[in-house]
């Protein structure tokens, strides 16, 4: 429920620009794996300082460049999604990929 509603919010940009990005370079320091470094850091900070579980576990030893793989691996997996928020989308790839052990 919680990304149904990541995805519908508006965003600067939408899974198609973040994938065109990722297209075009992913590797350490480029735009892609920075804003899905930062898609991540972001919900793991939030989650901490509203004291609440977050809504995927990234393993230990995890880069950003794997991260980043993962993303694009999910948007081009799931074109009829693309159109929504690239960071809610970033979140629901995450999600797929590192479910937290229940």
């Amino acid at each position: 429920m919680i990304l149904a509603a990541a995805l519908a919010l508006a965003g600067f940009w939408s899974g198609n620009d973040l994938l065109e990005t990722c297209r075009f370079n992913k590797g350490a320091g480029s735009t892609c794996t920075a804003y899905v470094m930062g898609v991540v850091d972001t919900e793991i900070n939030t989650a901490g300082y509203q004291r609440r579980s977050q809504i995927f576990c990234i393993p230990d030893g995890a880069t950003g460049v794997q991260l980043a793989d993962v993303a694009v691996r999910y948007l081009e997996s799931h074109p009829e999604t693309r159109h929504a928020s690239a960071a809610g989308l970033v979140q629901a790839a995450m999600v797929e990929a590192f479910a937290c052990a229940a």
